[in-house]
């Protein structure tokens, strides 16, 4: 569980800064505040969301717990509960993740390399499901990606493929979430339309793969 308190203080430097910015302060200090608000907008909505999670979990206990609350009610509490244990333990390590200490590295560009490794054209297939996964990710950020080179394969994808991701935080949310996923002979996946970087590899990819790689974008 994260300490309340860390969240409290989050809360109120956001409160601050949003108040700060309303008074009358030096171009300096305004591009400074502004800077500092935004990068905190998205913690705080996360850190509610989580506040509310929690606030319908113990709403959830309750009614378990209550002798007076007949056995249907119940069983749909119970049923639901589960659920909302696994948004609350997702938007945990998500603020947990943006309360580390930030590198002078965090905000810099990537490199994004992706090679297709043994098994023909469906590791090829595979490896461009994957491209295309981190490009949906980078939009949802904001985040601007440019294909520098890339090699197709003979029935679609890539054999290999480099790109580079441009965009404030790009490094830091990459890296920490940096996966290695084989691209080997798999089933080719379904791509969705995911909100979190790509998920770890299916227990059909067993071999730890040299496939994709995120590097800082030198400046």
């Amino acid at each position: 569980m994260i300490p309340e308190q860390k969240l409290d203080a989050l809360l109120a430097r956001h409160k601050a800064i949003e108040s700060e910015l309303a008074t009358q302060v030096t171009p300096e200090t305004y591009v400074k505040l502004s800077r500092e608000f935004a990068e905190l907008g998205p913690v705080v909505e996360t850190v509610r969301n989580y506040r509310n999670v929690v606030s319908e979990i113990a709403g959830l206990d309750a009614l378990i717990a209550d002798s007076s609350t007949d056995a249907e009610m119940r069983t749909m509490a119970a049923a639901e509960k589960p659920q909302l244990e696994q948004r609350r333990a997702a938007l945990e390590q998500e603020i947990k993740l943006a309360l580390l200490p930030k590198d002078a590295m965090d905000e810099r560009n990537v490199i994004l390399e992706i090679r297709a490794g043994t098994g023909g054209d469906e590791a090829s297939l595979f490896a461009g499901d994957l491209f295309r996964m981190y490009e949906r990710y980078a939009a949802k950020q904001g985040w601007k990606v440019e294909v520098i080179s890339a090699s197709e394969g003979t029935m679609g994808g890539y054999k290999e493929i480099v790109a580079e991701i441009r965009g404030r935080g790009a490094f830091a949310k990459l890296s920490s979430n940096l996966v290695s996923t084989a691209c080997n002979a798999c089933p080719t996946p379904r791509v969705p339309a995911v909100s979190t970087p790509p998920p770890p590899p299916s227990p059909c990819c067993p071999r730890p793969p040299k496939s994709t790689s995120i590097s800082p974008m030198r400046t």
